[in-house]
């Protein structure tokens, strides 16, 4: 198991801070604190990006296609 800390993971996409924010709320899950430091298994880490990347790459509903097609807001004739 290779145990990594926030300063190691950290990159301009993702900083620190939001890191630290994120194993807070318990989103990062695995993430665990000893003393002053989050630490969490690469292993972990990369289950929790891949999770973000398809739940942000999921389909657009077909409601939103149905609105985009008609001219809301707009009296028929």
């Amino acid at each position: 198991m290779n145990l990594l800390t926030l300063s190691e993971l950290e990159s301009k996409a993702l900083p620190k801070s939001t890191l630290t924010r994120l194993c807070r709320e318990g989103k990062l899950t695995g993430a665990f604190k000893i003393g002053k430091k989050w630490l969490v298994s690469q292993e972990d880490f990369n289950a929790f990006i891949n999770k973000e990347r398809e739940a942000h790459m999921s389909p657009l509903s077909t409601n939103s296609d149905q609105l985009s097609s008609k001219k809301v807001g707009q009296d028929e004739l």
